[in-house]
């Protein structure tokens, strides 16, 4: 591993899911005025405009990973000799490797959740070429080159261990 290294913001991905969203509205919408235009009753009119709420929560949901894409330099994750950086379009936060306790994957969320002594950072799947658990494994191996001890503990055991019940069924590779 170089001096730092930096993992950044897949941006043709995040294009494509934004043309998935956009299909999905379009969808939502029409459907919802092909119910509208057919004629409906209270049950069909509550359809139609729940339809429309989706078709309009996912338009804005194209807006957002449309302008995400454009700021793609404002995402980026560095893993430094001695911290992380995670920049999530907004001011980059800093965890020392010192203070980190844990790497984990968020199976239900598809997202990589890192303990450290000041909470948790969660780092969402959106990196050029690296799933959860690639990203995850990234993590483990820079923080221990830089001498942190790192638990393996899974989220729900984490959560219990810091008094957070949970009933959650275990999450990943321990339900198997």
């Amino acid at each position: 591993m170089s001096a730092t290294d930096r993992v950044e913001l897949d941006v043709s991905a995040e294009r494509a899911v934004g043309r998935l969203r956009l299909v999905g509205a379009v969808v939502a919408l029409s459907m919802g005025t092909v119910l509208a235009v057919g004629g409906a009753g209270s049950v069909g009119w509550a359809l139609i405009l729940m339809s429309w709420l989706v078709g309009l929560a996912w338009v804005g949901s194209f807006v957002a990973s449309r302008r995400k894409a454009s700021r793609a330099d404002a995402f980026f994750l560095e893993l430094g000799p001695d911290r992380l950086v995670a920049a999530l379009g907004k001011e980059p936060q800093r965890v020392a490797w010192r203070d980190v306790r844990g790497v984990d994957v968020d199976e239900d969320r598809l997202e990589v959740v890192v303990l450290h002594t000041g909470g948790e950072l969660r780092l969402p799947s959106v990196w050029r070429g690296l799933g959860p658990h690639e990203l995850a494994e990234r993590l483990r191996t820079a923080g221990e080159a830089a001498g942190a001890s790192l638990q393996s503990a899974s989220l729900q055991t984490a959560s219990r261990q810091a008094g957070v019940a949970t009933d959650a069924p275990p999450r990943g590779r321990e339900a198997r």
